[in-house]
Order: structure tokens, then C-alpha cells, then sequence
């Protein structure tokens, strides 16, 4: 098994496999660079809990083009063979994306250049600009102006429309089960114990699942449509440059209702108000703008999007509480253990009041 480690001195890279990837590129394994190859330059190393990240200036004949390479790192919880297929399908997913996105200022797709699942690699464009969490906390907190607020609700609204414009390209011809959503959501309340402590007792498991079984009469079959999802479509994997906005990471791609990206997105922006640096309503405004962009027929206490919604809750419920925040080996400080404490304590209180319970 060949060894992946990095040994970096400035801008010099030794003994790893990025050399041979930057040398099939060189000899014209893709068809991005349109001409020749003369030689790379590594302008900057990031390493990440999962992968390592290049950014690499290419030097053609015509000029230049950075690029960057992600070489995933193996993870105890996957097999060599099952990384490469994930590589691959997340190279094929991204292509998809990009290929049948129609492109405006407004928001475009990172154009994928090439993988080597033999060497845990991804190629693409350089993705430049900010994460939108990041712009988020910039302009958005305390008491933010009225140019900021707008700022920030143009680009909500703008990742409404590439959100939407993916789904209509992906839709299938499929109708999404309600009775696996709920049995998906039960399957955590079971699982959600920690240290022997049962956080859902059976008297709210079961209201929980009254309350999902009793929406689905009210749902139409419009509201079942099963589209291309991304799987983690929030801020932290939303570039902006300017105003456009870019999406990254297909690692969770599936197809999957439409209501599973509308309200992640949505619920990761009501998560920002745990914060107290956020007030209610600039959060509020910009929820409003991001369904807004998407269509103006979401309305946001639909059963479907309700029900989602719970789902969303329930696993940011259970990530605090199985501490998938903290990494591995790490010890959560006492003043974010009462932060949580709250946390939960909010989520026990909403599904409560909208599950009736």
C-alpha cells in the first residue's frame, strides 16, 4: 500500500503522490488546460481533518490557471476500494452538476477537471471567495445596516435559485415515501442514549411519530418529488464571490425529496440564532429570502416542510449529544457543555410545541 504522507518544506512538496497526479496532467490527460502544460507551481497547502488541499497555479503556453487537487485521507470507517468509488462518484456527480447547471452571475458550479481514485484524488477549478457562514458573521451580526441586510438576503436568494436550478435538472420520475422519512427519523430517537440515558422516552418518541403519521394525508403528491439532493447544502459548503454563488462537496449527493436541501439550508440558518451575536430577525429575513429565490409557493409551516424540518432537528439533537462535534480524543470544555445543555433543551421545547406533545 502506498504511502500518502506529505512532507512539505515552503512551497516544495516531496514524497507524496501529488507529483504524479500533476504529471498526468502535464502529459494531457484532460482536456481543461487546452494546451500545453509547462510546468506547476504550488502557491499555497491546507491540511484538513479529512483530506490535504493544493492549490496550484498551472503555467501554459497561453498564460496561466490555478487549479486545485483534494487528496482524501483513508478513514477507519471505509475500505480503500469504497473511498475510490466515493472519489468517483462525487468526480461524476459534480460533472453532472456542472454540465446541466445554466449558469448566470448569479450562482455557477466548480468546474471538475479530472480524479484519480488510485490516488484518492479530486481535481477541479480554483474555487475562490468566502464561505457564506463566514460572510454571514461579517455582515450579519448585532445590529446590521440596511445595505448588509440586503447584501446578505441578495445572496440567500441567489443560493435559492442555484438550489432550485439543480433540482430541476436532476428531477426524476419518482415519488418520495413519507413512511421512510418516518422510519428514518424513529430509527435516531432510538439510537439517541447517552450514557445510559434515555433522551426521547417512549412517551415523546411516540408523539413524535403521531404527529409525522398524521401529516401525511395533507400532502399533495407536487409536494413529493424526488430531485437530485446535495446532502449538506448550507453555509459552510457555499462559496461567494461578489454576489455569485458556488456550491461545493457532492460526497453526500443522493436522490432524495426536494424538501431535504430547502430545509437543511433553512434549519442551518435558525441554528445561527443559537448564537447571541444573531438577532431573530436578520436570521428570519434571510430564511425568507433563500425559499423566496427558490420559488415564492414555499410556505415554511407545510406538513412536508415541518416534517422535515423535525428531522433536521432531531439530528442536530443527536450530533451534540454524541459529541460529532469534538474531534476524536478531544475534551469538550465546560462552557460548551452548558452552551449544549441549552441547546437541547431548545430542541426538546420546539419539537414538543410542534409535535404537541
Amino acid at each position: 500500500m502506498t504511502d500518502y504522507t506529505v512532507v512539505l518544506t515552503p512551497l516544495i512538496i516531496k514524497e507524496t503522490k501529488i507529483n504524479d497526479i500533476l504529471g498526468f496532467l502535464q502529459q494531457g490527460e484532460d482536456e481543461y488546460f487546452k494546451t500545453k502544460v509547462l510546468n506547476f507551481e504550488i502557491l499555497r497547502f491546507e491540511e484538513r481533518p479529512a483530506s490535504q488541499l493544493f492549490n496550484i497555479k498551472v503555467l501554459l503556453d497561453s498564460g496561466s490557471k490555478n487549479i486545485f487537487v483534494k487528496i482524501s485521507k483513508l478513514r477507519s470507517n471505509i475500505s480503500i476500494d469504497d473511498l475510490q468509488k466515493e472519489i468517483a462518484m462525487e468526480y461524476e456527480i459534480g460533472k453532472m452538476v456542472s454540465d446541466h447547471l445554466y449558469e448566470t452571475n448569479k450562482y455557477s458550479a466548480i468546474k471538475m477537471i479530472v480524479c484519480f481514485p488510485e490516488y484518492y484524488a479530486l481535481v477541479t477549478e480554483e474555487c475562490q471567495g468566502d464561505l457564506l457562514n463566514s460572510i454571514i458573521i461579517k455582515h450579519g451580526k448585532l445590529y446590521p445596516n440596511k445595505q448588509r441586510c440586503n447584501y446578505l438576503k441578495s445572496i440567500c436568494y441567489n443560493c435559492g435559485l442555484l438550489l432550485k436550478n439543480i433540482h430541476d435538472t436532476t428531477l426524476q420520475d419518482e415519488i418520495f415515501d413519507l413512511h421512510e422519512l418516518i422510519e428514518y427519523i424513529d430509527i435516531r430517537l432510538k439510537k439517541s442514549v447517552v450514557d445510559e440515558r434515555i433522551v426521547f422516552d417512549e412517551k415523546m418518541r411516540q408523539g413524535i411519530l403521531k404527529y409525522l403519521r398524521k401529516q401525511i394525508p395533507m400532502i399533495s403528491k407536487d409536494d413529493l418529488r424526488v430531485v437530485g439532493t446535495h446532502g449538506d447544502f448550507g453555509p459552510n459548503n457555499i462559496l461567494i464571490e461578489n454576489q455569485t454563488v458556488k456550491i461545493m462537496d457532492y460526497a453526500d449527493f443522493q436522490y432524495d425529496s426536494m424538501y431535504q436541501d430547502i430545509t437543511y439550508f433553512y434549519q442551518r440558518l435558525e441554528n445561527l440564532m443559537h448564537n447571541p451575536i444573531f438577532r431573530p430577525v436578520t436570521i428570519h429575513a434571510l430564511q425568507d429570502a433563500f425559499c423566496q429565490g427558490y420559488s415564492s409557493e414555499i410556505i415554511i409551516n407545510k406538513p412536508i416542510f415541518m416534517m422535515f424540518r423535525v428531522r433536521h432537528v432531531i439530528n442536530n439533537f443527536r450530533s451534540i449529544l454524541m459529541g460529532t462535534i469534538v474531534p476524536q480524543g478531544k475534551q469538550l470544555p465546560f462552557y460548551k457543555k452548558i452552551f449544549n445543555e441549552i441547546i437541547c433543551k431548545k430542541y426538546i421545547e420546539w419539537l414538543s410545541k410542534v409535535c404537541k406533545i
